[in-house]
């Protein structure tokens, strides 16, 4: 399968007039020719199921709240993914001209990685905001845009198209409720931070996104930031996949606010005639050179896309 790779904006952020601003991100990380050699070294050499046809994703990581340093070295693992996988081709940009409604159509799968914030809007968190570039008259109308553009996603969704969220697109459109209730969960804070041990439990290692990655392992060992979902995670919308497990990882350094002591890890889900597969890893960097992970990540795009089957029936319907 041809790959097709396109990646834009990597220079400091800019403001242009309202019509055509673009995110821009001065990159923290670069990633390293050893990174990129283990990245490939780990990559899945097939896909988990054959296409039922050429597949096209778009890989989108704008962020108008915490980017994740992580973000780099992701892009060069769903490349490479892309290409030794032969699942399908990519397009990695940041260009919001690619959700409009007719550019959309283009795409089987949209992967969110780790954008943050009303994604679509320039940035307005503390030293990195740019919000003082843009006139009164230029800042509504790129509200109104960022409303289309993502109202643009939740409806290419529910009419068949695939969206794989990765980690913090869960820190995302506070004020969306189609977009809270198609992710499946809000973050609400991170009780464990990135550089503690946890085990995560694995609900159903048969079900097919599960056995893919983790080949019926009950179980998985990890170094990463776990996230403590709000409203509208509930079991009783989602098809849980993965669970932490609290009382075998570490203690938490920041506060759990549930009080049931759900901590769900990753789920699909369906909305409308589309898939949904999201998942809370992602955080750090050795998940995209991890070969557990990133079956994982495939499994999910696959799902996404159609080509690989699987039940989403509520966990709580089980």
């Amino acid at each position: 399968m041809k790959k097709l790779l396109i990646t834009v904006y990597a220079g400091a952020a800019m403001a242009y007039g309202h019509s055509d601003w673009k995110p821009s991100f001065e990159e923290k990380k670069v990633v390293t020719e050893q990174e990129k050699k283990r990245i490939a070294e780990a990559m899945p050499k097939k896909p988990i199921v054959k296409p039922k046809k050429d597949r096209s994703v778009l890989l989108y990581s704008a962020t108008a709240g915490a980017r994740h340093w992580s973000i780099p070295i992701g892009k060069v693992a769903f490349e490479q993914m892309a290409e030794q996988s032969g699942a399908f081709e990519i397009v990695i940009s940041d260009d919001p001209e690619h959700f409009k409604s007719e550019n959309l159509k283009q795409f089987d799968v949209v992967i969110l990685m780790n954008s943050t914030g009303n994604f679509f809007m320039p940035c307005t968190r503390g030293e990195d905001s740019i919000r003082d570039q843009f006139s009164d008259e230029e800042w509504e109308a790129l509200k109104v845009r960022d409303a289309q553009l993502i109202g643009n996603l939740v409806k290419y969704v529910r009419e068949g198209g695939g969206l794989v969220a990765i980690h913090a697109a869960a820190d995302a459109y506070y004020g969306n409720r189609d977009y809270r209730n198609m992710i499946g969960g809000t973050f609400m804070g991170h009780p464990w931070h990135g550089n503690q041990k946890v085990t995560v439990r694995i609900d159903e290692p048969d079900h097919p996104l599960m056995k893919a990655a983790f080949e019926g392992n009950t179980q998985l060992s990890i170094t990463e930031e776990i996230f403590q979902y709000n409203e509208p995670y509930s079991r009783d919308r989602l098809h849980v996949l993965m669970t932490l497990d609290v009382e075998k990882s570490e203690k938490p350094k920041g506060e759990m606010k549930r009080t049931d002591g759900d901590y769900a890890l990753a789920w699909i889900r369906e909305e409308g005639k589309g898939r949904v597969f999201y998942t809370g890893i992602g955080h750090n960097y050795e998940h995209y050179w991890n070969p557990q992970i990133l079956k994982h990540y495939l499994a999910g795009i696959q799902y996404a896309a159609g080509d690989l089957e699987a039940d989403a029936t509520p966990s709580a319907e089980l």
